[in-house]
């Protein structure tokens, strides 16, 4: 079974080939670094059409992160709680992989 995360668009399994579970935690949003016409520093999310000098990238967190980490058990239900549910998971077809 794949599932897709609805707060990243990451595709991912959570059973492993050999059994292993996964956890999914959303990556954080890569944001660019660039020079402003006065000289300050703005932090950005990547744009083709900036023609701003980018002078470094980072990272920021994820607004509505989906974190799968396991974090108790529901006494009402037996379900597992994990720590955040971001937007949910759908069920998808298996990627294709092509070999290049």
């Amino acid at each position: 079974m794949w599932l897709k995360c609805e707060t990243c668009g990451g595709v991912y399994q959570p059973v492993q080939a050999g059994g292993g579970l996964y956890f999914h935690t959303c990556p954080p949003l890569e944001r660019v670094i660039v020079e402003q016409p006065d000289g300050s520093r703005a932090i950005v999310a990547p744009d083709p059409d900036d023609k701003r000098p980018i002078v470094g990238t980072t990272t920021i967190p994820r607004p509505g992160v989906r974190d799968e980490r396991p974090i108790g058990v529901d006494p009402a239900t037996g379900q597992v709680l994990i720590a955040s549910p971001g937007r949910g998971v759908r069920v998808v077809p298996a990627p294709i992989v092509e070999e290049g």
